[in-house]
């Protein structure tokens, strides 16, 4: 076929020129005159380089005016060219063309393997699009960073790799679109999806894909949509989706190595990366290798200050927490008894619960100490793995590989093999953090009556203490590795239809591993007995020596070792066609159908630990979730942008529908019951929009997308048990005289994930309009209204008592016997309770509005100089969640559970000819760092705004030379360049998520190109 779409030159995101002004391009190659036309003019012009080959073109020079220019470039060349979309044309040769609203691995000539159509920001739905040099720009360590910092709309704070003891040192990435969760946001790579990674803890919840292996410079663009897009993504798209197009049309080689650090000379980072590209048979294969390593050092706590700070600052508020761990002994009384000190030390009352003891070869000494500190609690950090020791950010080291290779078997058929994977390796160090061991009763009940104390017990109460463990932090390493692997046929069809056979395995496999330490039995007995272990270990003694006492301690302990690995397989088999089924005087109506299955099975292995596996014998809580699904989108234009049908000029229509059958096979949870169940729900979506150019320079549109979300396998998962009621507890029946329910019976009571479940669903609404689409004079401004409501919700209203307490609003939980006889003598309205349903409940909402405002100008300084203005901003004025109908209607903006309800970036980008400086600024709204019910709380749990500020300069030096070295590209990046710290939180980590507790970081690249 003649007509291709091998390249879009620039995205929409990266140029937008004005008309104004003029342009030179130079006598050359075609191809790289298309290239700097497409450039300077802010245009997407697409072609094959098989239809360009190695035409020339003759100098042309004029006012930027696209279609007069394009005219005088292919004069002659037997090319010709097609608008296709606003600002958007086709190079091809004289002959019948292929339309162009297709995937683009569908479009003849394109290497690209992106499964999708190609989304832009003039699309009928509001993408947003950022490309390979915004990506650089922004030199973030991975895309979590660049998706949390650039993306406005992301509601993702403190993601999995912001929690190292938590998340046992992950580095997995995390999208969460307007706040709804990241369950909601579907992530693909190349229009397909990866595998997903399942939850660390024992139950069956599955976790978005990770992303943070894909080297970034392996990206060429990143299209999102922020709204339910069901029809055309399937399940799991109600919230939005991303889409990661990575780079495939490349020929020759290129390395790059980056180092950064803090302005304080921590938080290392290094990264390799290498790409290759060639074609072993003059143009029939195409092969393409990248290859990427990064290695980062993390932080810990005693790196920075927040801890202390955030401790302080709950101090003020709350007063001391006696309990924490600390640098000192914190001592409370078991009983909340004020405390006095023993007859030996004078007995004198501290006046208070508690105290502390500083770590020091004094210890209680004579107990002034202990009366000095009446009431306070230790600030500074421990000295192990609880405090200074303990990891703020994870170190981490990626290793990845992807390699592409596509071969033409002949003008109609060619095939793909495609690999990507990485493995992406947390590690983190966390302490030994029980607390409250008890001790002094014994030496109290040693004491005579109203005599002293020869004993070292300095209290006249058992109180407990919370210390310090030297030498018995743990070693946390987590290392997820992701893989897909994909075989595809591309063929041609009649009628210009194209066709593709895929099948795709994949699989995400977590193996954690955490080396510590534990006590063994005989510590906290002789601790509280105050005497020597069992097998003659000595007396630990808290409130002498530090020293000894930590020496004391070293005995005691035994290694603790936790190993867990989690696995899931991904099978995808998906056939699709497409082309246009007519053509009209606006341009060609296209189609796209496919049908695709697709398994998802997870092995999910035992914790060992020192003590044994966690699992029962005989349980096997591997799971298996298969979607079968059938998909089409037809993209009609219906009138011509330069017909004159006045505000239906440019019209375009959009339909896609989507039919899903989803099927689980899942274990139960009950010991009693080791039974498998069946899941089976079909879904049927839609997306339906319009796009027109009522004026020369404005767009509207307006689109209307469907969408579900299946439950997840620990959703679906069922439990139950037998209820007997006993003497002075159970549950009563109003129904039956205020009667125990199971007195007389036993009743089943079911609860958790429930079969029975449907999928949730989202229906969103948006509307917009875009000034200027394609550049020209002035600045490009999209303005996109969306509303997302979602509905059937799947929560856990309560237990067996709410729903017997709510009878009459969910009649169908409450299974009762019939009403006997004696029950209607005695005035009994309804038989004995049999079973009670208390399992999970499609029963919420949850509403969210946003509106996106992006700008977008091109100024051209000079012949190749130009300066780029762009910005971003939403506003979320509203993410309501409604538990049920008898809940209240809680508002989660501007709190730790939802997202900002303003939030900015801004910047500038300056080139000229081989040099670039690019400002960006990044703005995130005050917010509570409180849960939505605690929003009325006091003042000190407010978040001020914060304001960041990024620099990146790039120079390309063209050397040539003997080592084959055609360019080296030098990058310096400075994020956080006014060393704005992150404000403190009164959180665990103690500062706030949106900022980067490393504070400023300076980043130099090179990239050398042969």
């Amino acid at each position: 076929m003649a007509l291709a779409a091998v390249l879009s030159l620039t995205s929409n995101a990266q140029a937008r020129s004005p008309v104004g002004g003029g342009l030179v391009l130079k006598e050359g190659r075609l191809a790289d005159a298309l290239r700097d036309l497409s450039v300077k003019s802010g245009s997407d012009l697409l072609f094959a380089p098989d239809v360009v080959g190695d035409l020339r073109n003759r100098r042309v020079s004029g006012p930027i005016d696209v279609e007069a220019i394009l005219a005088r470039l292919l004069d002659g060349t037997g090319l010709g060219y097609r608008l296709v979309g606003p600002g958007v044309y086709i190079v091809y040769r004289l002959e019948p063309e292929q339309p162009t609203a297709l995937p683009e691995v569908l479009v003849v000539g394109k290497k690209t393997q992106n499964a999708d159509i190609r989304r832009s920001r003039n699309d009928i739905q509001g993408y947003r699009v950022a490309t390979s040099e915004d990506i650089q720009a922004a030199h973030s360590d991975n895309l979590d960073q660049f998706m949390r910092s650039r993306q406005t709309n992301n509601a993702e704070s403190f993601g999995p790799s912001s929690n190292p003891r938590g998340e046992y040192a992950t580095n997995r990435s995390e999208v969460d679109f307007r706040g709804l969760g990241p369950s909601q946001t579907l992530v693909l790579v190349d229009g397909v999806r990866m595998p997903s990674t399942l939850s660390h803890n024992y139950d069956l919840d599955l976790n978005q894909p990770d992303l943070n292996g894909l080297p970034l410079l392996a990206i060429d663009r990143i299209e999102s949509l922020t709204g339910t897009a069901g029809g055309i993504y399937g399940p799991g798209a109600t919230g939005g989706v991303v889409n990661i197009v990575l780079k495939r049309d490349y020929r020759g080689a290129e390395i790059s190595a980056t180092y950064g650090a803090t302005d304080r000379g921590d938080a290392v980072r290094r990264r390799v990366d290498g790409r290759i590209g060639f074609t072993p048979d003059h143009g029939a294969t195409d092969v393409m290798i990248n290859f990427s390593r990064a290695e980062s050092d993390g932080l810990r706590f005693g790196d920075r200050d927040f801890a202390v700070r955030s401790r302080q600052r709950r101090t003020a508020l709350n007063g001391p927490d006696p309990g924490a761990i600390a640098n000192g002994i914190g001592i409370r009384s078991v009983y909340d008894e004020i405390l006095t000190l023993s007859p030996a030390l004078g007995g004198k009352s501290l006046g208070s619960t508690y105290t502390y003891l500083p770590l020091s070869a004094a210890g209680a000494g004579d107990g002034s100490i202990l009366l000095a500190n009446a009431g306070k609690a230790a600030m500074e950090l421990a000295p192990d793995g609880n405090g200074a020791l303990r990891s703020l950010t994870s170190s981490t080291t990626v290793t990845s590989l992807l390699v592409n290779a596509r071969h033409r078997f002949s003008p109609h058929i060619e095939g793909v093999l495609d690999f990507i994977g990485w493995e992406n390796e947390g590690r983190s160090v966390s302490g030994f953090a029980i607390t409250g061991f008890q001790t002094g009763l014994p030496a109290l009940m040693q004491r005579p009556p109203g005599g002293g104390a020869s004993d070292n017990f300095p209290f006249s109460q058992m109180v407990e203490i919370s210390m310090p463990f030297p030498g018995m932090d743990a070693n946390v390493t987590n290392r997820l590795r992701t893989t897909r692997a994909s075989a595809k046929l591309i063929f041609d069809l009649p009628g210009a239809w194209r066709g593709d056979i895929n099948y795709t395995a994949g699989a995400s496999r977590a193996r954690v591993s955490e080396q510590g330490w534990a006590f063994d039995q005989n510590f906290p007995l002789s601790l509280f007995m105050m005497q020597p272990g069992a097998h003659g270990e000595p007396t630990p003694e808290p409130f002498g020596s530090w020293d000894k006492f930590v020496a004391a301690m070293q005995v005691y302990k035994i290694r603790n070792t936790v190993r867990f690995e989690r696995k899931l397989r991904l099978r995808d088999a998906a056939i699709r066609v497409a082309g246009p089924v007519a053509r009209g005087a606006a341009g060609d109506i296209a189609l796209s159908l496919q049908a695709e299955r697709r398994e998802e099975r997870a092995t999910i292995t035992p914790w060992e630990e020192s003590a044994g596996s966690t699992f029962p014998e005989g349980e096997d809580p591997s799971f298996f979730v298969a979607t079968t699904s059938f998909f089409g989108e037809l993209r009609a234009p219906i009138f011509p942008a330069s017909s004159g049908h006045g505000p239906l000029r440019g019209l375009e229509a959009q339909l896609a529908a989507r039919h899903d059958a989803i099927r689980a096979n899942i274990p139960g949870l009950s010991t009693s019951d080791r039974g498998r169940y069946r899941y089976d729900r079909n879904a049927t979506v839609y997306t339906a929009g319009l796009r027109a150019f009522p004026l020369d320079r404005l767009l509207v549109r307006a689109s209307l997308a469907t969408g579900v979300l299946p439950p997840t396998p620990q959703q679906m998962r069922p439990s139950s048990f037998i209820f007997t009621a006993g003497p002075g507890y159970g549950l009563i029946d109003s129904r039956r005289g205020n009667e125990k329910v199971g007195l007389n019976n036993d009743v089943l009571v079911l609860t958790r994930g429930s079969t029975n479940l449907r999928p949730e669903a989202a229906t969103t609404v948006a509307i917009g309009l875009v000034l200027n689409p394609n550049g020209g004079r002035g600045p490009r401004v999209s303005l996109d209204y969306t509303r997302t409501e979602k509905r059937r919700e799947i929560n856990e209203l309560g237990g067996a008592d709410y729903f017997l307490d709510n009878e009459t609003a969910y009649p169908s939980r409450i299974v009762r016997g019939p009403l006997s006889p004696a029950d209607i003598a005695k005035g009994y309205s309804a038989g004995a309770i049999t079973q009670i349903d208390a399992t999970y409940v499609n029963a919420s909402r949850t509403i969210v509005e946003a509106v996106d405002l992006n700008v977008d100008q091109l100024i051209r300084l000079g012949e190749d100089s130009r300066l780029r203005l762009f910005g971003s901003l939403t506003w979320t004025p509203r993410l309501t969640r409604q538990l049920a109908a008898d809940r209240p209607v809680l508002d989660y903006v501007d709190t730790a559970e939802g997202p900002l309800r303003w939030r900015g970036s801004a910047g500038a980008d300056w080139q000229s000819g081989d040099l670039s400086l690019r400002v960006e600024t990044q703005y995130f709204d005050d917010y509570l760092a409180l849960s939505p019910s605690f929003k009325r709380a006091a003042k000190p749990s407010r978040i001020p705004p914060q304001l960041y500020l990024d620099l990146s300069t790039a120079y390309r030096a063209r050397i040539g030379g003997s080592l084959g070295a055609r360019d080296v590209d030098i990058r310096l990046g400075i994020q956080n360049i006014l060393g704005h710290r992150p404000p403190v939180e009164l959180s665990d980590y103690g500062y706030s998520p949106y900022g980067d507790p490393r504070g400023r970081r300076f980043e130099l690249s090179l990239r050398s190109q042969f």
